[in-house]
């Protein structure tokens, strides 16, 4: 791996590393540190894998039963409620599923912005986790348009399912 300085005039203004221009900052580097810089860059080319920058660590990882327990007892009601109501239909519309969270919340204005706040909640968590989705969506063109659809991931399916008979049992 090499570094290539780029020098103007006695200021080393920046550094390529594997074809990514790293910018210096202030005026630049006086050109007389370049030997300390390439000493440092070494030295971390040492303890650093610097050809794995920007790649993608790992592909999302499955989910086991004990996991997605543990996900869905940290969940709160929104969220539960959207898992709850994908157990019980095999796909449902986006206005339907708001419809539906409306009613068994109890709370007339929940809204489309509401549902994406509790599905933003757990996409950020399932992306920390580095975990596949639980649920899919897909979008589908009616007589009206357009309209996005959700459902269970059919890998986990049953667990989820699992999970809500046993928390009626408790």
């Amino acid at each position: 791996m090499a570094l290539k300085p780029y020098v103007d005039g006695d200021k080393i203004k920046k550094i390529e590393v594997e074809g990514s221009i790293i910018p210096a900052r202030n005026n630049g580097v006086p050109v007389s540190e370049l030997t300390e810089i390439i000493s440092a860059f070494n030295t971390l080319l040492r303890y650093f894998d610097f050809q794995s920058i920007g790649k993608v660590e790992d592909e999302a990882k499955e989910w086991s039963q004990e996991e997605i327990f543990d996900f869905l007892n940290e969940r709160n009601e929104r969220q539960l409620l959207f898992f709850r109501i994908l157990t019980e239909y095999e796909e449902i519309g986006r206005e339907e599923l708001v419809d539906k969270m409306a009613k068994r919340l109890k709370k007339p204005k929940f809204n489309g912005r509401m549902l994406a706040g509790a599905l933003g909640g757990i996409g950020i968590r399932t992306n920390k986790l580095n975990k596949e989705p639980l649920y899919e969506k897909d979008w589908k063109e009616d007589e009206d348009g357009w309209e996005c659809y959700y459902k269970l991931s059919t890998s986990y399916s049953p667990i989820i399912e699992d999970w809500f008979e046993e928390e009626k049992e408790e």
